[in-house]
């Protein structure tokens, strides 16, 4: 089975909702801040786009070298997480670096 092809897609899937979730969150902060710039949004919403984009390579990268180690579905899924995870916590310390001279 091809099971492997599941760790981009949950890897994409999982780094949409998250970005999403962070870009919103962020974006009500700044106007609960009053942050009046425009540069601290147009880089969250690059890091939005980034996010997934390089979950989904990075996710299509873990699949393809470790599609022989896949015999479940449910092993493809948690590295799909693992991948989305690691590129949320990294647009988290991203958008951490953004509003540093914002503070």
């Amino acid at each position: 089975m091809k099971f492997w092809v599941l760790t981009p897609i949950v890897a994409l899937d999982a780094a949409v909702a998250g970005a999403l979730a962070i870009y919103y969150g962020e974006l009500a902060l700044s106007e609960v801040v009053g942050e009046d710039s425009l540069s601290v949004p147009v880089l969250l919403l690059a890091g939005a786009i980034f996010t997934p984009v390089v979950a989904l390579v990075a996710g299509s990268l873990v699949g393809v070298e470790r599609r022989a180690d896949t015999p479940r579905a449910a092993v493809a899924m948690r590295r799909g997480f693992v991948v989305a995870g690691w590129c949320l916590l990294a647009y988290l310390l991203a958008s951490a670096i953004v509003w540093w001279p914002a503070g």
